[in-house]
């Protein structure tokens, strides 16, 4: 069975992990716990976990660069000005300020360093 699961943060700046919900009456955005809590979280920042190959995971809006020992040059990929992201269930590049669609190598080959929310300088 897949997993279902969402993220997103608080105003205080906390994250939230578990299912999503909208009220539409108070017009919120919820994340609802394991143990049923709930947390009225920004809708900018819900993204849903992405699992590759029942084992490697992200979330959406994660920041992914090549490991080192997958690099041409032994370099991570982001000193060399390049970073992907997840977005709608896709990996893409951002280079120069542009998104390119990134094909897939293997999943096991990057690792996330930020995501958008917390870590948006990584995108320039």
């Amino acid at each position: 069975m897949r997993e279902i699961k969402f993220r997103g943060m608080d105003a205080e700046g906390v994250w939230h992990y578990g299912y999503y919900c909208y009220d539409e009456e108070m017009v919120t955005h919820k994340i609802i716990t394991s143990n049923s809590e709930w947390f009225e979280v920004n809708k900018e920042t819900v993204g849903q976990l992405i699992v590759f190959d029942d084992k490697i995971k992200y979330f959406e809006d994660d920041i992914v660069i090549l490991r080192k020992e997958f690099a041409d040059d032994a370099e991570d990929i982001c000193d060399n000005g390049y970073h992907y992201r997840f977005t709608n269930g896709r990996l893409v590049e951002i280079s120069d300020g542009e998104i390119y669609p990134k094909q897939d190598y293997g999943w096991e080959i990057y690792k996330v360093i930020g995501n958008i929310h917390e870590n948006p300088e990584l995108l320039k």
